[in-house]
């Protein structure tokens, strides 16, 4: 089974549409924006996952880790979706 490209799912689209449709007024314009930014570790950084690898680290990229975003705005209020190709992140992150 191939895998989705699709960055949101449509019933996730669906209710955003909705629950937002109301909040903008007559005249009022909804932006909206993305962005997608390589987020994939150096090669030789240590592997995620799998505890039995011990210290071993990367040596090829089979799959590229990605941050996206997607901004709604009416100009007063915004907000941000965003999903990380992540299993964990520590707290410097946070």
């Amino acid at each position: 089974m191939p895998r989705s490209r699709s960055f949101l799912p449509g019933p996730v689209l669906l209710l955003l549409v909705t629950f937002l449709s109301p909040a903008v007024g007559q005249g009022t314009e909804l932006r909206a924006g993305t962005a997608r930014a390589d987020i994939t570790p150096p090669l030789g950084s240590q592997l995620y996952g799998y505890g039995a690898r011990g210290q071993a680290v990367s040596t090829a990229v089979h799959d590229p880790l990605y941050a996206k975003a997607l901004v709604l705005s009416d100009g007063a209020t915004s907000i941000a979706i965003v999903n990380l190709d992540l299993g964990s992140f520590g707290k410097p992150y946070a």
